[in-house]
């Protein structure tokens, strides 16, 4: 008992150190990008998506709150979720950020995390020894265009072309087999006999976490020939596999390098290889960095979306390249980034021109094109014919419009594909409409249960907690922006308007609702009255835009349930039902049309 409150008390002691040391804004800064919002700051979430900043951080009270997920806490869960790792990994991580000591009473427990971390650092150095005796891949490098410097910077290596080279190495420096085998460097002999380096004879790329740890490695294939390729080495590049440390959904090479300058210049570039990322840099552009052969994931899109809304793709920039990249387009202007397409000559990657035309390479950087200005040039140049141009034109940029967010930026590129086919508006809507259409997700409110159909049981209840928990987000937010509304003496008559609206909307009395609104989540308005004060027109603005979403949930709700009893209608050959269905449907559809467009006027 007396070792347990030692514990206690010093951990407390510690943390107390630390919070002293470390200000909030200091740590959330380096994941998201902040803005001022009176005496607060407010960021786009971090931990769902967002488009419009949910996120707002009290530097007075040193804590953060989400009004869209409804996250909130302090220094150590904000590290926790955001790193997904325990209270013990967070005190230790900001400890070390903080320069305070953490005393460990007892010696004997080891944490695994950090020896697979030092498995890997200690790789780290010895293939840096290996490339500072390799004269060929030096040379290699030299001819690629890499300086010393970047190539330090970076801590590129080689692992040398034998079967077991690291291995040993590893085990001279107190190393397990299964330790060695758990963050992928060693591949355990099929034959029971000793287990085997996995890289070998590559010039070896460290992969690093945001908190600039090496979590993985990526091997390029070497030989003293120059390039060549030994049939039983594997691919031209092989990756670490996926491990404790090492997730490559979440990771982007050189993300931890980029992170400030992605801030700064509100922009990154995606290239795909490491030396397109090394090369980048070296050259001065240091808003770049790279998938890695594998596909642009959520997990990818978020990480970025801290830091910026605008990404520029630097893959293959032709109509076949591109159309390639097309989910990972997809998800990020589903995301609500602007998508824009740097255009390099055929046949050429970012290393390459980059090492041939050097500064031009900031250039191509500055005048990248929004990707369907990107296709509407292309395709105007190597198409005439304006029969043709439509088709192509509906085939390859309509989708990429029908993906965009913003409804002001859609109806710009809208007009500007009407300009170029020199026809009216009105079909481009009606074509993106039927797109829309194709994509369309379905919605559930909580109040809804589908009733009929083979599994709607099931299917309501895997639905209905996200919907529920969306719900609750939306009305309470718009419970906390009336609290504020009350506390500035607003006039009385518009705010009977907003709870004549809301019991329209709901048939829910507003004013019984406030009366149940817990004073915990009353407590939360803080952060809106402290960044709203001043602009009231700004917050009525925003509780007509939640009464809006709020009844485009219910119908999108009523949809849903009327599509699923339309079905079962017509599985079950009942004609009547069927029709009165549909026509419900219809006009549903048509009242959530109206909704949308009452958006794009205002």
């Amino acid at each position: 008992m007396v070792l347990l409150r030692s514990l206690f008390f010093g951990m407390s002691s510690t943390v107390e150190q630390i919070k002293e040391r470390l200000a909030i804004t200091d740590v959330v800064s380096s994941y998201v990008r902040l803005e001022k919002a009176g005496v607060n700051l407010k960021a786009r979430c971090p931990f769902h998506n967002e488009k419009t900043p949910s996120f707002f951080i009290s530097p007075q009270r040193n804590t953060y709150h989400c009004f869209g997920c409804g996250k909130g806490g302090d220094i150590f869960s904000f590290i926790q979720e955001i790193e997904g790792i325990d209270f013990r990994e967070s005190l230790h991580l900001l400890a070390e950020r903080a320069g305070v000591v953490v005393k460990e009473s007892d010696w004997r427990e080891r944490n695994e995390k950090k020896r697979l971390y030092d498995i890997l650092e200690a790789a780290a150095a010895y293939f840096e020894v290996e490339l500072a005796k390799n004269k060929d891949a030096l040379i290699y490098l030299n001819k690629r265009g890499l300086q010393k410097e970047a190539m330090q910077s970076f801590r590129i290596g080689f692992a040398p072309q034998e079967w077991r080279a690291l291995t040993p190495f590893l085990r001279r420096n107190g190393f397990s087999d299964e330790e060695i085998m758990k963050v992928g460097l060693a591949i355990p002999s099929e034959r029971g006999a000793d287990s085997y380096d996995r890289f070998r004879g590559r010039i070896m790329f460290p992969i690093l976490d945001h908190n600039e740890r090496i979590v993985a490695f990526s091997g390029r294939i070497f030989s003293r020939d120059g390039d060549v390729q030994n049939k039983n080495s594997g691919g031209k590049y092989i990756n670490s596999p996926e491990t404790l440390l090492f997730n490559k959904s979440r990771i982007l090479y050189a993300f931890e390098k980029a992170k400030s300058h992605i801030r700064s210049e509100n922009s990154c570039i995606l290239v795909e290889g490491q030396m397109d990322a090394i090369m980048s840099h070296q050259d001065g552009v240091k808003n770049v960095v790279a998938v890695s052969g594998t596909a642009l994931t959520s997990e990818h899109l978020s990480l970025l979306g801290r830091m910026t809304d605008n990404l520029i793709f630097a893959f293959d920039a032709d109509v076949a390249g591109i159309h390639a990249s097309r989910r990972g387009i997809d998800a990020a202007l589903a995301s609500g980034f602007a998508v824009r397409i740097l255009k390099l000559p055929e046949g050429s990657d970012p290393a390459d021109f980059i090492k041939t035309y050097g500064d031009k390479w900031k250039i191509l950087a500055r005048d990248s094109k929004h990707i369907v200005d990107f296709f509407l040039s292309v395709l105007v140049e190597e198409i005439s014919d304006k029969h043709k141009l439509g088709k192509q034109i509906e085939k390859y940029v309509l989708p990429y419009i029908a993906k965009i967010k913003s409804t002001m930026e859609r109806a710009h590129f809208v007009s500007r594909v009407a300009s170029f086919l020199a026809i009216s508006e009105e079909p481009i809507w009606e074509s993106i409409g039927k797109i829309e259409k194709e994509n369309a997700q379905v919605y559930i409110t909580p109040t809804l249960k589908i009733e009929n159909g083979v599994d709607n049981e099931t299917k309501a209840g895997n639905v209905s907690n996200f919907y529920e928990d969306q719900y609750r987000n939306l009305e309470e937010r718009l419970l906390s922006l009336l609290l504020l509304w009350g506390k500035q003496g607003e006039e009385k008559n518009l705010l009977d308007e907003v709870h004549k609206d809301f019991e329209e909307i709901t048939g829910v009395s507003l004013r019984e609702r406030l009366k149940q609104f817990k004073v915990t989540e009353a407590d939360e308005v803080l952060f809106e009255a402290e960044a709203h004060h001043k602009d009231s027109n700004l917050l009525r603005k925003e509780l007509d835009e939640l009464l809006l979403n709020l009844k485009e949930h219910i119908l999108k709700g009523q949809l849903l349930k009327a599509m699923d009893e339309l079905r079962y209608a017509e599985d079950n050959h009942d004609e009547n039902r069927a029709h009165e269905n549909l026509k419900l449907c219809k006009k549903l559809g048509g009242e959530i049309n109206k909704l949308s467009s009452l958006r794009i006027k205002s």
